[in-house]
């Protein structure tokens, strides 16, 4: 059940319907809380809605399950951007980064890290 209800917020997050969406996350979450796919996918959900404290908790989360995901590590990294915490959000990017140097969203963000904070 808990592929059913992370398919069903994809759609629902394509379509832009992201309340929604982020229920369905939540229930495949509560359902399966060590997919990494899901928790990347509810923190983008809940990123995009400006919920920004509440994602962090998620992008977290993402990190204790797969330590090693550079796309999580950038969440992170974009979260604390968000939640103003410059430092750690640094150390996160970078962290990134070094895990795969290539990875395109993480090198932007890296890239533009100080206009984040301007």
């Amino acid at each position: 059940m808990a592929f059913a209800h992370f398919a069903r917020g994809l759609i629902l997050r394509v379509q832009l319907r992201r309340e929604e969406a982020e229920q369905s996350f939540r229930k495949a979450n509560e359902l399966d809380p060590d997919n990494i796919a899901t928790l990347r996918s509810l923190v983008a959900c809940l990123g995009e809605q400006g919920k920004d404290r509440e994602a962090l908790v998620f992008a977290r989360q993402a990190n204790e399950v797969d330590p090693v995901d550079a796309g999580a590590w950038g969440n992170l990294a974009m979260c604390l951007i968000q939640c103003r915490q410059r430092e750690e959000a640094r150390k996160a990017i970078d962290f990134a980064i070094g895990l795969d140097p290539q990875h395109p969203t993480n090198r932007y963000i890296r890239d533009n890290f100080e206009k984040y904070f301007t």
